[in-house]
C-alpha cells in the first residue's frame, strides 16, 4: 500500500513540475530540485508554482526572465 502511495505522489510531483516548466515558471535546470521540493511538500511546491498562469515568487508571470 504505501508503494502504491509513493508512486501517486511521485507521479503528482511530476506532473505539477512539467505543467511549471511548460508555464516558463521553472527552467530544465530546476527540474530535480522541483521534483524533490514537491515530493516533500506538495501544497507548498503549488504555492510556488502558482498553480495557475502568472503564478510564481516575485509576482511575475515567469521565473526565468518574466
Amino acid at each position: 500500500m504505501a508503494e502504491l502511495e509513493k508512486q501517486a505522489a511521485s507521479q503528482k510531483a511530476e506532473e505539477l513540475v512539467g505543467l511549471a516548466m511548460k508555464d516558463g515558471k521553472l527552467s530544465p535546470a530546476q527540474k530535480e530540485w522541483a521534483v524533490a521540493y514537491a515530493l516533500s511538500d506538495l501544497k507548498g511546491f503549488a504555492k510556488f508554482g502558482g498553480e495557475g498562469p502568472g503564478g510564481g515568487p516575485h509576482g511575475k508571470d515567469r521565473l526565468c526572465g518574466g
